[in-house]
């Protein structure tokens, strides 16, 4: 799980492995305004489609879920994308969009902020600007609802070769929504290892938790006294189209369980085994990796979070990361 100030993501030197608005540049940390969409949050319906058929044009969401502890390493995260490759803003340019709700000032969770999507890109004058898209009001970005709508919306009007995404929020992996905050909370029911060992036969990794079924989680975000989480499959199941990549910034989703389960939704995935310093990926050069080039090279933004790492000292001197061919992964549960 990306956990506060402190740890975003540990590591021991590891493997490598909305109203729709003109133009306007962007203040990376949305804060409360009017809405004016319909009762359901969504921009106006007469809102023009974007929609380009555009055979060789790649699309990359960033997709920031920190209405959190992380409230600032994210926004820094997205300030830092300026600093890298920002494509044009022709119909045939390569598109880079971002998808953020953060909350007004760390440790702040009951002032309510919208959820922004936008795209980034260079004016023809060569300012960065940003054009917004969609505005939601307050609600969690961490659910899968809101991930099917802003995906859905990608779908709808950024006609691509190739679609690529990195989510970026806590994480917790295996472990089930709400296991970091109340551990002792009986989750689950250990009553013998050969129960465990049968659960264990028959498909179920964890024993069974007392409250319910067994679900895992990715994303986090604390609105008021709640903590909302996705469990993995309700992510996958938000996905309408197929991705090229998925690079997971947020903790412990490094497991071979979690890449199965988003395995039909993906072709490769890049994601991190421990906790993750909360700096994460570099930013500034995420969007050169994925769309400067002719194809995107997800696992070359792996490799320079394992370089910058390691390149550090004592504590710093921290991760572990891998990417995931998923062709392999049905074999590999057949064995």
């Amino acid at each position: 799980m990306k956990w506060a100030a402190c740890i975003r993501r540990i590591i021991g030197a590891g493997v490598l492995l909305a109203a729709v608005s003109s133009c306007e540049l962007f203040e990376p940390n949305p804060v409360p305004r009017g809405w004016n969409g319909d009762a359901r949050g969504k921009q106006p319906a007469s809102h023009p489609s974007r929609t380009v058929n555009e055979s060789d044009r790649k699309v990359l969401l960033i997709y920031s879920a920190g209405y959190n502890s992380l409230r600032s390493y994210l926004k820094e995260d997205i300030e830092d994308l300026w600093e890298g490759y920002i494509p044009g803003s022709g119909i045939q340019d390569d598109i880079l969009l971002v998808f953020s709700h953060l909350n007004v000032r760390t440790s702040d969770y009951t002032t309510p902020t919208e959820r922004v999507l936008f795209r980034l890109m260079k004016n023809r004058d060569g300012q960065i600007a940003a054009d917004t898209l969609l505005r939601f009001p307050h609600g969690s970005a961490a659910s899968g609802e809101c991930l099917a709508e802003v995906l859905g919306y990608v779908k709808d009007n950024f006609s691509a070769k190739s679609y690529g995404m990195v989510f970026t929020s806590h994480g917790s992996g295996w472990f089930p929504p709400g296991y970091y905050a109340h551990p002792e909370d009986k989750y689950f029911d250990f009553i013998s290892w050969e129960s465990l060992h049968r659960q264990r036969r028959q498909g179920t990794f964890w024993p069974e938790p007392v409250d319910g079924p067994p679900v895992k989680s990715i994303g986090q975000e604390q609105i008021g006294s709640n903590s909302a989480e996705m469990t993995l499959r309700e992510f996958a199941g938000a996905f309408p189209m197929h991705f090229d990549y998925i690079l997971i910034d947020a903790c412990l989703m490094g497991g071979v369980e979690v890449a199965y389960e988003f395995k039909d939704i993906c072709d490769g995935l890049g994601f991190s085994q421990a906790e993750v310093l909360a700096d994460g990926f570099d930013y500034t050069a995420i969007a050169h990796h994925l769309l400067e080039g002719e194809t995107p090279d997800p696992i070359r933004v792996c490799a320079d979070y394992f370089d910058y790492y390691n390149a550090q000292s004592g504590s710093y001197r921290s991760a572990t990361i891998s990417f995931v061919n998923c062709a392999g992964l049905d074999a590999l549960a057949g064995t």
